[in-house]
């Protein structure tokens, strides 16, 4: 009982750690390759050009509006719910005329940029009056001439829809053409990526056709398909590279319903994984609550629709800090090399896309938009699952062949057991009777004593028979269940070589079809002899639990010696039970539970129209 308790203390402690540089580097501001010029009394100088760099343009502008006294505002920063007002920012320049560039991210407003009294260009359509103003989110760079002394800019904004307004967002100059060349740069990354998560997809989408995990690869399809349209509408919003007259309202609306389903498909591709019942129907919870949403989205304000986006942050954070928790489990505990490398890339994943979360959530909350992460790490995170999806995929492939292989190999190698059980016991027993009643036929006299033991004989014969049956046909439909047929087999294993054997089944009692039913019996058969040759145990339990969404069962025992080394190879049959398992849509594993104690496991998802 200690070392378990240590061993959770120890997972304990790795997954405070995580959650503790998570929770830090989200709070740390993205570092700018731009040079921050600050304002003070809404007046900036401008320094002399020494090189190619982006200025952002910060502080305190002065900042009108209507019925409103001018004040100095921060930039960037929310200046008011709804309306309309001007920023103004005086810029000194002590150089010649110089081309520069004006851009400014600012989603869900309009604008009109204006220098020195003459109109530079304008975003959407900009008016005081609600019914005339137009939002637009398209990136737009804008230019204009920087005249020596001093230059006035002003920045009309008008926002009716957002629930954000103002100069939220940073602002840029540069000279012409830098702040072009670097959008182009960025917007041709986003693409980059959309175009490798769409290849992501499809390659799913063709293991989905070949594997028996079709599920998995479909929805995990589905939600890459979905990342991949919400990342090209975020940060540099490449989308309008695509389509440039997109209307505002259906691209915000848009940019939160792919967010949604991707978020609930990824979920739901890998909640059968989970190792508890109860998060298998939280998730499943969590997946139709993304499609609640998807279809409220559609209808409501979008001030409305808003904030409980950005309240689905910590829940997608929640459940990702806990897949992280139980691949830590995993990767601790498991003897099977294949399961911790998928176990390391899955932490990876997981924290990436947990990191990304906790960052925009983070930046929301305290008004600092910078840049955003979660495309990126959606990207990382899909390029990580795809080749923990994949690697299984292969790995599965050739196991199978392998599986197929010794199962060739144990029906022969059954056979001459068999062949060896029927000489050895029953041939010998019927031989046996054939000398004692050829006796009493030559005496010509009944014999009490030998008799009894023609009796006996005869009944360690029919005993020793039914064994070679029920190792044939452990389970006889109509007859025998696979509960009972897991007692005798613990009882068969308690009287014949002294071992307490335990067998516990819990939950729904089924009939299941032959399929499932005999492959989970030869599971636990495979596992139980694997105690009796590799290991020395005092006690061996088997336990079955059958519950509305999976089906869960162990097999353990206490005879591993704590300082042995141990290696699980394919000739302990752990190719077979896996393949069985694998066949049937399921998860196994092979962890120690203690220095002493060996755990075979697995997990089947339900499937009752035909269990």
């Amino acid at each position: 009982m200690s070392e378990v308790k240590g061993s959770m203390v120890g997972t304990a402690g790795w997954f405070a750690l995580i959650l503790l540089v998570v929770s830090l580097t989200a709070l740390a501001p993205i570092p700018s390759n731009s040079q921050a010029l600050t304002a003070e009394h809404g007046i900036i100088t401008v320094p002399q050009l020494d090189g190619n760099r982006r200025f952002s343009l910060e502080g305190d502008w002065l900042l009108k509006q209507p019925g409103e006294e001018e004040h100095l505002q921060k930039v960037p920063s929310v200046a008011w719910k709804q309306g309309s007002g001007t920023y103004s920012l005086t810029l000194l320049w002590e150089g010649g005329p110089t081309q520069f560039e004006f851009f400014t991210n600012n989603v869900g407003t309009s604008y009109e940029l204006w220098l020195n009294e003459s109109l530079v260009g304008s975003s959407g359509r900009y008016s005081p009056v609600a019914e005339q103003s137009r939002p637009s989110a398209k990136p737009l760079i804008h230019e204009f001439v920087l005249l020596p002394g001093s230059n006035v800019l002003q920045v009309k904004i008008s926002n009716f829809v957002h629930p954000r307004a103002g100069l939220w967002e940073k602002v840029y100059i540069a000279p012409k053409p830098l702040a072009t060349y670097s959008y182009q740069r960025r917007a041709a990354v986003d693409l980059f990526m959309f175009g490798q998560l769409f290849l992501f997809a499809l390659l799913q989408l063709s293991l989905a056709v070949f594997s028996t995990k079709k599920s998995s690869h479909v929805w995990f399809a589905l939600g890459t398909l979905l990342v991949a349209l919400g990342n090209i509408m975020r940060n540099n919003i490449a989308i309008y590279t695509l389509l440039p007259n997109l209307d505002y309202l259906l691209f915000k609306r848009a940019q939160i319903i792919t967010y949604y389903l991707a978020s609930g498909f990824f979920v739901y591709a890998f909640h059968k994984r989970f190792p508890s019942t109860t998060v298998i129907l939280l998730a499943r919870i969590f997946f139709w609550g993304c499609i609640t949403m998807t279809v409220v989205s559609l209808f409501l304000p979008y001030e409305v629709i808003y904030p409980l986006a950005i309240g689905f942050f910590p829940i997608m954070f929640l459940f990702l800090m806990y897949r992280v928790w139980v691949q830590l489990g995993t990767y601790r505990s498991s003897l099977l090399h294949r399961s911790k490398v998928s176990a390391i890339l899955q932490i990876i994943a997981d924290i990436l896309l947990a990191y990304g979360m906790s960052h925009d959530f983070v930046g929301i909350l305290l008004a600092r938009y910078d840049v955003q992460m979660i495309p990126y790490m959606t990207y990382l995170y899909v390029a990580l699952y795809t080749v923990v999806l994949a690697r299984d995929y292969i790995l599965a492939d050739k196991q199978t062949e392998e599986a197929k292989n010794q199962i060739i190999l144990t029906a022969a190698h059954q056979k001459q057991q068999l062949a060896n059980d029927l000489h050895d016991g029953v041939a010998q027993m019927l031989h046996a009777l054939d000398f004692m009643t050829e006796g009493l036929l030559q005496s010509n006299h009944i014999d009490m004593k030998i008799l009894q033991t023609i009796r006996n004989t005869s009944k360690d014969a029919t005993k020793q028979l039914k064994h070679v049956i029920d190792d044939l046909n452990p389970i006889r439909f109509g007859s025998t269940s696979l509960e009972s047929a897991l007692h005798t087999m613990a009882d068969r294993m308690q009287t014949s070589y002294g071992i307490e054997t335990l067998c516990s089944t819990k939950g729904e009692s089924l009939n299941f079809d032959v399929l499932l039913t005999q492959n989970l019996y030869y599971v636990y058969s495979e596992a139980v002899k694997n105690a009796l040759s590799h290991a020395k145990p005092t006690y061996v339990s088997m336990v079955l639990k059958v519950t509305d969404v999976a089906i869960l069962g162990s097999i353990e025992n206490d005879g591993v010696d704590g300082a042995t080394s141990i290696t699980i190879n394919q000739g302990h049959g752990v190719s077979i039970m896996r393949y069985r398992i694998e066949l049937l849509g399921g998860i196994f594993d092979i962890a120690r539970k203690n220095s002493h104690t060996l755990i075979v496991k697995f997990q089947i998802p339900r499937r009752k129209r035909d269990d």
